[in-house]
């Protein structure tokens, strides 16, 4: 197994916001979930000099537990929503009323890369390519643990000994990062986020990998919520340079 290398410095990683949507229906005025998130992230691009790219990962199941999953990197740490612009105006105010109004549903956190698979710096990342498919998990922890004790070991983790060992020789593992919430809000500690290049066309061995995970034995006090594969389309990653900001 690859070591499990903790990035070079969590002060210089950038800052991941993550959010969970189970359910994501637009607000009115928007065709799809999509274009309205593409909207609220052209305000933060515009008045943001922090952010560095925007990705919206979408399901493969289509019966999934978190329909979209939604992945924002920050140089530092992200916006306060009740302080900075343009999250203390009230445009905006009004996008996250309307939101909650349509019943969207989701799970938000702020995180830092703490270790990667390969030792290399996953955080900022584009996907390799238009093909690549994500594996996403999350679990969160029993407040009566040490996590120190389990961030210091994360070589016994079985699961992600299996994903190591399986993804890297048959499914083209490009690199593997485990995030773990700084944030008071959210739900989930710790996150597992990796890309395949390998999955073209058939990703039967996606999820059969999926189900393994599943039922991976997990440190004491790690508690699994879910697991499954995503996709990003080309059209659902924003960055600095992009012609619509």
């Amino acid at each position: 197994m690859a070591a499990l290398c903790r990035s070079a410095s969590l002060q210089n990683s950038p800052f991941i916001i993550f959010n969970f949507f189970k359910k994501c229906p637009p607000t009115p005025g928007f065709k799809t979930f999509a274009d309205e998130w593409k909207a609220m992230c052209s305000v933060v691009f515009k008045y943001s000099n922090d952010i560095l790219s925007a990705q919206l990962h979408e399901n493969l199941d289509s019966k999934g537990k978190y329909k979209i999953i939604t992945y924002h990197e920050f140089s530092r740490r992200g916006y306060n929503s009740t302080e900075d612009p343009p999250l203390s105006t009230p445009d905006w105010g009004n996008m996250l009323h309307g939101a909650y109004n349509v019943g969207q549903e989701f799970h938000k956190g702020e995180y830092r890369e703490l270790s990667t698979i390969h030792g290399v710096q996953f955080a900022p990342t584009i996907p390799q390519s238009d093909k690549s498919v994500f594996i996403i998990a999350s679990y969160r922890a029993s407040e009566e643990i040490a996590l120190k004790n389990i961030e210091e070991r994360w070589q016994e983790w079985s699961v992600l000994r299996f994903i190591d060992h399986r993804a890297g020789h048959d499914l083209g593992m490009h690199n593997l990062g485990i995030y773990k919430r700084f944030s008071r809000t959210g739900i989930f500690t710790y996150i597992i986020r990796g890309e395949f290049t390998g999955l073209n066309g058939d990703i039967t061995a996606g999820w059969d990998l999926v189900n393994k995970v599943r039922s991976a034995r997990m440190p004491h006090g790690l508690v699994f919520d879910d697991i499954s594969l995503y996709r990003i389309r080309p059209s659902n990653i924003i960055q600095l340079t992009d012609i619509f900001i």
